[in-house]
């Protein structure tokens, strides 16, 4: 596709976000548009199938319940809407990843699947941001940085309170939600690029460049001391140093 103009940074993900969703789509020239009662395999409505439904939505909306306060400890993450809005979809199983396609009855061949990350293990929600091997180099890089250690669940909701609240102090908390949220957008970001651009990137680069949207997210929404400067912010150790120095986090 041509443009006009160069595409800011957010309409270039709106595009692959787009794009993500209608490429397995082969539209048949001459077929006409139908309805189809995706309950059922042959596409036809029963009663069965309508009854299956409403019994499996009931549960849902049980399960929405448990996962309430996770959701609501989400949208109040320090970051541009943009990262919240992708963490939550993230943690709700919403991102279009080949998997979640494939459950939408959208056909994707067996290399389409597959993760364009490590070639080893078809792409999912739970691999794509944990257990990816390339992946799991982000992860390490950022423990070295903050320096806490933390249990990986193979499951974004558990990985998520896992990280999130490894740390009581409420400030070092947000910081670290901050963190996850900010490191799942560029995982995101970077899985795009590959697949729909052939970008390859390096675990040490994203780090880097998590960094430098983190101190300034964290400076426009006020969390950081204006005295504390990139480089101590930057180096590794990063949670013991706040604690230990006077340069600590902003009133919350």
């Amino acid at each position: 596709m041509k443009w006009r103009r160069e595409l800011r940074e957010r309409e270039v993900e709106a595009v692959n976000s787009l794009t993500s969703f209608i490429s397995p789509y082969m539209p048949t020239a001459g077929t006409n548009d139908g309805w189809t009662w995706r309950a059922s395999l042959d596409g036809k409505y029963i009663t069965n199938s309508a009854y299956a439904v409403i019994k499996s939505r009931r549960s849902e909306q049980s399960n929405q319940i448990a996962d309430a306060s996770l959701m609501a400890s989400v949208w109040q993450t320090l970051a541009p809407m943009k990262a919240v809005v992708n963490a939550w979809r993230l943690l709700r199983n919403r991102l279009p990843t080949c998997d979640n396609l494939r459950k939408r009855n959208i056909n994707l061949g067996d290399e389409e699947l597959e993760c364009k990350q490590c070639y080893s293990h078809n792409e999912s929600i739970s691999h794509l941001f944990i257990s990816c091997p390339k992946t799991q180099e982000v992860w390490n890089e950022i423990q070295n940085w903050i320096a806490i250690q933390t249990a990986r669940p193979s499951w974004p909701d558990a990985h998520w309170e896992s990280f999130s609240h490894c740390c009581k102090e409420k400030k070092i908390g947000k910081l670290l939600k901050s963190i996850w949220v900010g490191c799942c957008w560029l995982l995101w970001k970077k899985r795009n690029d590959k697949r729909f651009e052939g970008k390859d990137w390096e675990s040490k680069s994203l780090v880097a460049e998590l960094k430098a949207r983190l101190w300034s997210w964290n400076k426009s929404f006020g969390s950081l001391n204006n005295e504390m400067e990139f480089t101590f912010w930057s180096s590794n150790d990063l949670i013991s140093r706040i604690w230990s120095s006077h340069l600590a986090l902003a009133p919350v």
